[in-house]
């Protein structure tokens, strides 16, 4: 792998992971509408609306944070980036990657994406997850990567 590989968590992922933030907002929605007729009462509706108001803007900050993921692999280190304002990017060395696991949750099974945890001796990362990606040989991919690195800088991991 001479070049690197850029993975997203898929759009199907940022849709349904904050998706409880829509659903209050239509139930408070639907709630200050009925109350708002049965106490006959104008300001519960516009409390209702400005309550929904926020969870509907919750709910886009977290679908547009999860889209703003990146994670960039190269053949000596991850780089992982996110933000909406202010962009974070962090770095873990595969040399110091551990082990893996892939977790696949009903609704990622649904939607053909996975989580891949790494457990690495990197202190700021001890538990690295690729959240929400497309369901591939990434683990594979990775554990060469990983492999080659080891090798070529003669370096040996212990518990």
């Amino acid at each position: 792998m001479t070049k690197s590989l850029t993975i997203k968590p898929e759009a199907l992922y940022a849709f349904f992971k904050p998706f409880k933030y829509l659903v209050f907002a239509f139930i408070l929605f639907f709630v200050g509408m009925f109350l708002s007729q049965f106490l006959n009462n104008k300001l519960v509706f516009q409390i209702a609306i400005g309550v929904t108001g926020v969870f509907l803007l919750i709910y886009v900050y977290n679908y547009l944070f999860i889209r703003s993921i990146s994670y960039i692999i190269n053949k000596e280190q991850i780089k992982f980036k996110r933000g909406i304002f202010t962009i974070k990017e962090d770095f873990i060395e595969l040399y110091r990657v551990k082990d893996q696991a892939v977790k696949r949750p009903f609704i990622m099974r649904f939607i053909n994406a996975m989580q891949l945890s790494l457990e690495t001796s990197d202190k700021s990362h001890p538990t690295f997850n690729f959240i929400g990606i497309k369901k591939t040989n990434l683990p594979n991919v990775i554990r060469e990567l990983v492999e080659k690195i080891r090798e070529e800088k003669k370096v040996r991991e212990f518990d």
